[in-house]
């Protein structure tokens, strides 16, 4: 399909976004067109959800600007953006689940009411979210609109995130409905009068309520004259620029299909999509063009139907590119990095510690993996987002419930039902969010470090303040903790010291298998080669690691076998001698099979 040579209805110039001095964004330039779709791809950490937010308002930018249709303009929060015209269905959640979906469809929204009442038109609200969804034109798909939002699949939850944006900007019918957002469902403020009212005024509630009858009888007329079939949608239905991130991970082959085909016809309306997915098999079905990032960087757009998939898979990891993630690894000389490529050489590996075989989870977020860790190993499991990685390591500490398969530790069968009763068994979780997960903000350092070990420290019921100060101080030592004591509050701590608490008291347990999540995330180039030196360690001293971490320039450095996931599935496990990246993530994507062309030639923005 050409690409329109219009005015773009969004354009990104130059922007730039950094967290903390590191660069999410480097002058990334992207124009987004009527009745154009867009791709957005990139490796893990290349940028993608930062620019999302930008687009959307919830992040601003540090440099650069944004245009809608050639004029500068500022959102000022995911709101105004809405308002604006630009709808995004995020890849995580964005509902409540203690609210039914209709009630998430009204998310700041204003409710519609009787005329001339404060009375919520339920009626109006319900015919409205049907006719919505009819448009969408979706065979064999039922969304249950009165159902909890917690009780809907990750399917239908996929499906009312995308119905609530296609009614951000759809036409309110009915001139007598007017808007009063703060009120609840059938619910009115009581009416004050003073004394001696007159017979006119004790009937007003009769009268308006007679008047909401009949407004709803001609709403209902006005309905089902109104009425249009599937695939058909009033003229204003939906937002001017939708933005997908990752919208067909948790739906179906079909369901995916029946999205792709709705993507399309929201492009021969004139809307302008941004799609975002890993799966380059749909890029290249649906996209008009594809711009690629890689470190936070624009490096090429691409005209889609001149694409292959090795020829994308290329492009984002780059040719002879290790795909070190520069944001992280700003200042810090990683790739295989001589001492820890003579430490993989080194090692010997003993029997095998953990085993599973085709594992999978009751929520399906884990569908079916195999792997085996042995003793002196560090093994790297790797996967794009929504792959099951996270999933996998919580799985393995009891905070996700097996289904099928079998987990072994040193021969022996392991059914952990939480993380206490896992690292008695000697598996410790170092968690993806230390702040929400690992630390006890507003708890000392002292504190968080002894945790797991109060019942060790206590005598006849009373902890032992010496003892536990002086455990507490052995730990800051051993890693170089940086704090004024270890009576200072956590949350005071900068984030790589934080997350050297979280090793100490993780090692204090004298780990067998060592699983980490993430562990050099956000944190600072000394804290980063302190961990790595950590993970060296732990291999050395006989246990094994098990990490997850989306810079695949660290985990080639660090990884002496890397177990690929795709979609909650094992697809490959790859010894890491002379493994690129671009031989990573032909896995990752699927594309292993296919031999790579030459990067393709830049296309005009």
């Amino acid at each position: 399909m050409p690409v329109p040579e219009t005015t773009p209805l969004l354009e990104l110039r130059g922007v730039t976004k950094n967290f903390a001095g590191v660069p999410a964004l480097s002058e990334v330039s992207l124009a987004l067109r009527a009745g154009e779709v867009h791709a957005l791809i990139g490796e893990n950490g290349a940028g993608k959800s930062t620019l999302i937010n930008v687009l959307s308002g919830a992040f601003e930018a540090d440099a650069g600007e944004l245009r809608w249709r050639g004029e500068p303009v500022r959102f000022a929060s995911p709101l105004h953006a809405a308002r604006r015209g630009l709808a995004v269905v995020h890849q995580e959640s964005q509902l409540i689940g203690s609210m039914t979906g209709l009630d998430n469809l009204y998310l700041g929204e204003p409710f519609p009411t009787v005329a001339r009442t404060p009375w919520i038109a339920l009626a109006a609200m319900r015919r409205r979210a049907d006719q919505a969804w009819r448009s969408l034109g979706l065979v064999g798909v039922v969304l249950p609109l009165d159902a909890l939002v917690a009780e809907l699949s990750a399917t239908q939850r996929t499906w009312l995130a995308l119905l609530r944006c296609m009614m951000s900007r759809s036409d309110q019918r009915g001139s007598e409905m007017q808007v009063h957002p703060k009120r609840g469902h059938g619910k009115c403020e009581p009416e004050i009068r003073e004394p001696g009212m007159r017979e006119s005024e004790r009937r007003e509630p009769e009268r308006r309520e007679s008047e909401r009858r009949e407004t709803e009888r001609r709403e209902t007329e006005m309905h089902e004259t109104d009425m249009r079939g599937p695939g058909e949608c009033a003229p204003m239905c939906g937002p001017e620029i939708l933005v997908l991130d990752e919208p067909t991970a948790a739906l179906t082959s079909r369901d995916a299909q029946q999205l792709l085909g709705l993507v399309d016809a929201l492009r021969r309306r004139g809307t302008a999509v941004l799609y975002v997915s890993h799966r380059l098999d749909e890029v290249l079905q649906i996209a008009d063009r594809i711009t690629v990032l890689r470190n936070g960087r624009r490096v090429v757009v691409l005209d889609a139907a001149q694409q292959t998939q090795a020829g994308l898979v290329e492009a984002m990891s780059g040719p002879g590119n290790a795909g070190l993630n520069a944001g992280l690894n700003a200042g810090l000389n990683v790739g295989h990095n001589a001492g820890h490529v003579a430490a993989r050489a080194a090692a010997t590996h003993g029997p095998a510690l953990l085993e599973l075989r085709d594992l999978a989870t009751v929520d399906g977020r884990v569908r079916s993996v195999s792997l085996t860790v042995h003793e002196g190993e560090l093994l790297g499991v790797y996967g794009l987002a929504g792959s099951g990685r996270t999933e996998l390591l919580e799985t393995l500490v009891g905070l996700r419930a097996r289904r099928a398969g079998a987990m072994r530790l040193v021969g022996v069968d392991y059914r952990p039902d939480g993380p206490r009763q896992a690292a008695r068994h000697g598996v410790v979780l170092i968690p993806e969010d230390r702040r929400a997960d690992a630390l006890v903000p507003g708890m000392r350092v002292r504190e968080n470090l002894t945790l797991p070990f109060l019942r060790r420290l206590a005598r006849a019921g009373w902890i032992d303040r010496a003892g536990e100060r002086q455990q507490a101080l052995v730990s800051m030592r051993a890693l170089d903790i940086k704090a004024t004591g270890p009576e200072q509050t956590i949350a005071e701590l900068s984030g790589g010291n934080q997350q050297k608490v979280v090793f100490a008291r993780a090692l204090a347990m004298a780990p067998k298998l060592l699983v980490c999540d993430e562990p050099t995330q956000a944190v600072d180039v000394a804290t980063r080669r302190a961990i790595h030196a950590l993970l060296q360690r732990q291999r050395s001293g006989g246990g094994a690691v098990l990490l997850v971490t989306s810079d695949l320039g660290e985990m080639l450095e660090l990884a002496d076998r890397i177990v690929v996931l795709r979609e909650g599935r094992s697809v490959a496990t790859l010894d890491n001698r002379g493994l690129a990246s671009a031989d990573v993530l032909r896995w990752c994507f699927g594309t292993a099979d296919l031999v790579a062309p030459p990067v393709p030639a830049k296309v005009a923005a």
